[in-house]
């Protein structure tokens, strides 16, 4: 039988005939028929930005596969190939697709799974290692997102959708693959639980915004606290617990060194306070930090029981009465510069001093320095972990 042939017909785009611009885009087309010109088979479309597209067709009409292509630039191809795509029957739905890079590495890749289901993935800068791997189901709504680490190509997270349209669950994983922590982000901010190492035990529960954190670490149950973490605008508290008797041990407070940048900021340690394990919240000792965190800049404790004979006082109250009566309320307070040398010794009640001019104290009443190196470190704890969902929106999309 004769092979029938290929008709083709050109056309040129409409323009505006004030300033002579395509009303479409389109500079020129061709369109390419079979059948003695009867049935439209491709059509290749150029626009004045310089891309090309190539669209082909089945014999019913229907939109079978296209193609895009990048505008032409110094030293790259005319064709350089942007996407391509395949249909369905009808037409409109995707069945497959990919998109491309300019330097022609693969960027995405979708195709229709034979449960009806549409599989999105996005790859790493390579164009060959997995970054992100979305389904969506027949309706196109997000089902669910793994998300893998380019240099390390393990799972770090997996995403599924939540009650309403801005909240999602994620999943957080550890490089050897057990569970850092299970969260739920919303427009509020973060909030969930973490986990340790071995992926199951839950240690702790968090929630954070953009100005705030709070996170309690837990020995074994949330009614045996180990730590308590607060942060506000750069300031942190830290309460450690006893975790039998969930009595304070300390508190720390930190702060935010000036001037890093967010995501490197240092914590300084600003004051340490210990608490009596006789009674219930009694402080038993302050030490409060040098503006840099690392020296001893003055310790303070209740004056309680210590007794007062043999304290050389510049300025006394009117009687030995007068202290005794406010012994629960006055505080002793020793002061060193950075050489760790005393430079003073007070005596204070609200906002009067009873400064010691006349002898060093040290000998008679030592300055209570003994304090845990450790309760001078940030406690041993899991890191909040730190999720930045940077990727495309989740929606079903092409190109």
């Amino acid at each position: 039988m004769p092979k029938t042939a290929m008709q083709m017909r050109l056309y040129s785009a409409q323009r505006n005939a004030a300033n002579g611009q395509s009303l479409s885009g389109k500079t020129l087309g061709f369109e390419y028929y079979k059948n003695n010109g009867q049935t439209k088979s491709h059509v290749h479309n150029e626009f004045e930005s310089g891309a090309a597209e190539d669209i082909y067709f089945r014999a019913d009409g229907s939109k079978e596969s296209s193609q895009d292509y990048f505008p032409a630039a110094r030293g790259m191809n005319a064709s350089q190939l942007r996407s391509k795509a395949e249909f369905a029957l009808d037409g409109s739905t995707y069945t497959k697709h990919e998109v491309y890079t300019q330097t022609g590495l693969l960027e995405r890749r979708g195709q229709l799974l034979g449960t009806g289901l549409y599989q999105q993935s996005y790859y790493c800068a390579d164009g060959a290692s997995l970054k992100r791997d979305r389904l969506f189901d027949a309706g196109k709504h997000f089902l669910s997102e793994k998300i893998f680490d380019c240099s390390s190509k393990k799972l770090i997270a997996e995403v599924f959708p939540g009650q309403y349209e801005s909240q999602v669950y994620i999943t957080l994983y550890r490089e050897d693959g057990s569970k850092l922590a299970y969260t739920t982000k919303d427009y509020a901010g973060l909030s969930g639980t973490l986990f340790a190492e071995d992926g199951v035990t839950a240690i702790g529960e968090f929630s954070s915004s953009s100005s705030a954190m709070n996170i309690q670490y837990y020995d074994g149950s949330p009614e045996r606290i180990t730590q308590s973490w607060t942060s506000f605008y750069g300031r942190t508290k830290i309460i450690v617990f006893d975790p039998n008797t969930q009595k304070k041990l300390y508190l720390q407070e930190w702060k935010e060194r000036p001037g890093d940048s967010p995501g490197l900021k240092k914590l300084i340690l600003v004051k340490v306070t210990e608490y009596s394990q006789d009674k219930d919240n009694d402080w038993s000792r302050e030490v409060e930090m040098s503006s840099d965190g690392k020296s001893i800049a003055t310790v303070t404790r209740p004056l309680g029981s210590t007794p007062l004979a043999g304290l050389s006082l510049a300025k006394s109250p009117a009687t030995e009465a007068d202290f005794e009566s406010k012994r629960r309320i006055m505080r002793l307070t020793w002061s060193f510069d950075k050489s760790d040398r005393l430079i003073k010794f007070e005596l204070a009640f609200e906002n009067q001093s009873f400064n010691n001019t006349e002898q060093p104290l040290q000998s008679a009443l030592p300055a209570p320095r003994d304090i845990s190196a450790e309760r001078l470190l940030l406690p041993k704890h899991v890191e909040l972990p730190v999720f930045e969902d940077l990727g495309p929106e989740r929606i079903y999309d092409y190109p």
